[in-house]
């Protein structure tokens, strides 16, 4: 027979063991999953019609970054030195 001690040490060490593991798996195969992940959504937007809200929400959004990066571009070429403004 064992001591109380010695089971709950057991018991932290192999907790310790699974959390150590399950982190190795998600960083070994975490990029992966995610990019397939990314790319059946993407799948499944282009298969729905436009007028299908979450499309429209992501056009939107992808318009409004393009809106975004322009402006940015706009404001660092006005602040560019040695313009005359």
């Amino acid at each position: 027979m064992s001591c109380p001690r010695r089971r709950g040490a057991t018991r932290i060490l192999r907790a310790v063991l699974v959390v150590a593991g399950a982190v190795l798996l998600v960083r070994r195969f975490g990029p992966r999953l995610r990019q397939r992940c990314v790319e059946q959504c993407e799948h499944m937007m282009e298969g729905m019609p436009d007028s299908f809200p979450p499309k429209r929400m992501m056009n939107e959004l992808e318009a409004i970054r393009v809106q975004n990066a322009r402006i940015i571009e706009l404001l660092e070429e006005d602040q560019e030195p040695g313009r005359g403004t």
